[in-house]
C-alpha cells in the first residue's frame, strides 16, 4: 500500500465513520501513520477527534510505548529515524486517546477464543481436542495468549497440518480484531491478510452476525449508487486535508448520516438512512469545488454573503437610502450594519438587478474554477475494491 492509498482510505473511513480509533502498536508500527500524523496539519486528524489512539492505561503515552518496545526488542520496522518517530509520538497527548484495559481486553480475548470455535469447519474430533486443551487452560487460569495459543497448536500431534492452519488464523483473527470487538466498534482490516484463500476462516464468521450493525452499515452505503463518485477516487481522497474533512464532518448532511446510522436496527428507518447517504454525497461533491483550495472556497463564501445581502434588499422601497453602485466597494462589517438597520425598520434601496447577476456570475467562474480543480485531482483509481477487501467494514454488492 502507497502512502496515497493509506491517507485515501484513512479520509474515506472519516467520511462515514464518527471516528477512527487505531490501537495503539499500529502508531509503533505501521509507518504509512506515522507519516500521515507527521505532515504539516497531520495533527488535526488528531486535535479534530477523526483519528483516536487506543492507548493500553499502564502507559502514559505513545512514546513510552515505544520505549518498552524498544527494551524488549519488538520494534518491527526502522523506515523512520529514531528521534522523528518519537517526536511524531511525542505529539500525541494523552487526552486524545482512548484508554483501554489489559486485563479486560485478555479476558475478552480469552472468551472469544473459547465462544467461537463452533463457528470453525473443521473436523469435529480435531476441533474437540483443541477445545478441551483450551478449557482445561481456563480450569488452571492460565491466560491464553496469542503467543501461548500458538505454541500450544503448533505442538499438538492430535492436529493435522490443515487443522493447524485453520486453528493459527482463528487465533491471529481473534487477536487482530479483539479490541474493536471489546468496543463494538466497525473494524478494517486487509481481508487478503486475516483471511487466506486457503483457510475457511473469516471474521465474518468469527465475530459477526449476518445482521451485524456495523456490517450492515457498510452494506446500506454500498447499495447506493456512489462507485462512481468523488466518495471512492483515490486522487481526491488522497488530496482532502484534515481541516477540508472537518469541514466536511460540521455540515449538517453529516451529522444527519451519523444520527441516521445510529439506527441502524430499526427496519422502517431504512429509507430514511438511504436518504441521508444520498443527501450527504450529494452536499460532498457541491462542496468539493470549494474546499481542494482554500483561496476559493473563502472566495466564493465572501461572494454568497454579498448575494444574499443583495436579494435582502431586492424588497427595498423608494422611502429608505439610495445608495446606488457604490455598495459594492462597502466592506462586508458597513454592509451588516446596514442588515441591522434595516431588521429595525429603516429602509433601504439598492439597484440590485444589475450587481446580483454580476456577483452571481463571479460565484459561477469561481466554483467552475474549482470543478476544474477537482478534476485535475481525479485519477484513473477507483477505491472501492481496495476498501470491499478490508473485512467486517466490507461494501458487499
Amino acid at each position: 500500500m502507497s502512502d496515497a492509498e493509506f491517507k485515501a482510505l484513512i479520509n474515506f473511513y472519516a467520511l462515514f465513520y464518527g471516528r477512527i480509533i487505531i490501537p495503539d502498536t499500529f502508531f509503533i508500527n505501521n509507518q504509512h501513520l506515522l507519516r500521515l500524523i507527521g505532515t504539516k496539519g497531520g495533527e488535526d486528524y488528531l486535535k479534530g477527534r477523526i483519528i483516536v489512539p487506543a492507548l493500553r492505561n499502564n502507559m502514559k503515552s505513545l512514546a513510552d510505548l515505544y520505549s518498552g518496545f524498544e527494551k524488549n526488542h519488538t520494534l518491527v520496522s526502522d523506515h523512520m529515524d529514531k528521534g522523528e518517530e518519537l517526536g511524531i509520538l511525542e505529539s500525541v497527548t494523552s487526552d486524545q486517546c482512548l484508554k483501554w484495559n489489559k486485563s479486560d481486553i485478555a479476558q475478552n480475548f480469552t472468551r472469544n477464543i473459547a465462544a467461537n470455535l463452533g463457528n470453525l469447519e473443521l473436523d469435529t474430533v480435531q476441533k474437540r481436542v483443541f477445545q478441551d486443551q483450551v478449557l482445561q487452560q481456563s480450569r488452571d487460569n492460565v491466560p491464553m495468549t496469542r503467543k501461548r495459543l500458538r505454541d500450544l497448536i503448533l505442538h499438538m500431534i492430535q492436529l493435522d497440518e490443515r487443522a493447524k492452519s485453520t486453528l493459527l488464523n482463528y487465533i491471529d483473527i481473534n487477536y487482530n480484531f479483539n479490541i474493536p470487538n471489546y468496543f463494538q466498534c466497525s473494524a478494517a482490516y486487509p481481508e487478503r491478510i486475516a483471511k487466506p484463500h486457503e483457510e475457511k476462516v473469516s471474521p465474518d464468521q468469527v465475530f459477526f452476525k449476518e445482521h451485524h450493525w456495523s456490517q450492515r452499515q457498510a452494506q446500506v452505503i454500498a447499495k447506493n449508487n456512489t462507485v462512481s463518485t468523488s466518495i471512492f477516487n483515490m486522487g481526491i481522497l488522497s488530496s482532502l486535508q484534515p481541516d477540508q474533512i472537518l469541514y466536511i464532518r460540521k455540515q449538517k448532511e453529516y451529522k444527519r448520516l451519523m444520527k441516521s446510522f445510529r439506527r441502524m436496527g430499526n427496519a422502517r428507518k431504512e429509507e430514511e438512512i438511504e436518504d441521508s447517504i444520498f443527501d450527504f454525497i450529494y452536499m460532498y461533491e457541491n462542496e468539493l469545488p470549494k474546499i481542494v483550495t482554500r483561496d476559493i472556497k473563502q472566495q466564493v463564501v465572501k461572494q454568497r454573503k454579498v448575494l444574499r445581502i443583495q436579494t435582502l434588499f431586492k424588497g427595498a422601497t423608494n422611502e429608505g437610502t439610495d445608495l446606488g453602485i457604490n455598495y459594492i466597494g462597502m466592506a462586508l462589517d458597513g454592509v451588516e450594519q446596514m442588515i441591522g438597520s434595516r431588521l429595525i425598520g429603516q429602509l433601504v434601496n439598492i439597484v440590485t438587478g444589475p450587481m446580483a447577476k454580476k456577483t452571481q456570475r463571479k460565484i459561477n467562474r469561481l466554483d467552475f474554477k474549482g470543478r476544474c480543480k477537482v478534476e485535475q485531482l481525479k485519477n484513473d483509481r477507483n477505491i472501492y475494491d481496495t476498501i470491499r477487501s478490508f473485512s467486517l467494514n466490507s461494501l458487499r454488492k
